[in-house]
């Protein structure tokens, strides 16, 4: 008969498998938003930006900020339950986030300020 040690432990190891699929599937769902993000980036065309295109960029960029905080801290969960796991997604948003900053950054005679 498992002592009360042993049975606390299985139930134990339960919980945080089942914490850890949930953690893992809201860090999916996250990193889904960052390649979105990523794939509408792709396809900007920064040579025809409108102002109203910049000012869509400027806020897409302010999300992108909280997306990677809500990521960050469900990564830190998952770390604190295990640890062999990949930094890809924060690879992502550090590739994202300079990069879309640079097209705004970018001087164009060509923006067309529509009403």
């Amino acid at each position: 008969m498992p002592s009360d040690n042993e049975s606390l432990d299985s139930g134990s190891t339960i919980v945080d498998s089942n914490l850890l699929k949930e953690l893992k599937k809201k860090r999916g769902i996250e990193k889904g938003k960052l390649t979105l993000f990523k794939k509408y980036l792709s396809k900007l065309d920064v040579s025809s930006l409108t102002m109203e295109q910049c000012l869509d960029l400027e806020l897409r960029i302010e999300k992108l900020s909280t997306v990677f905080e809500r990521f960050e801290k469900i990564q830190d969960n998952i770390e604190s339950l295990c640890t062999n796991l990949d930094n890809e997604s924060s690879n992502l948003f550090y590739e994202l986030k300079p990069t879309c900053k640079r097209r705004l950054a970018r001087p164009d005679p060509t923006l067309v300020e529509r009403s």
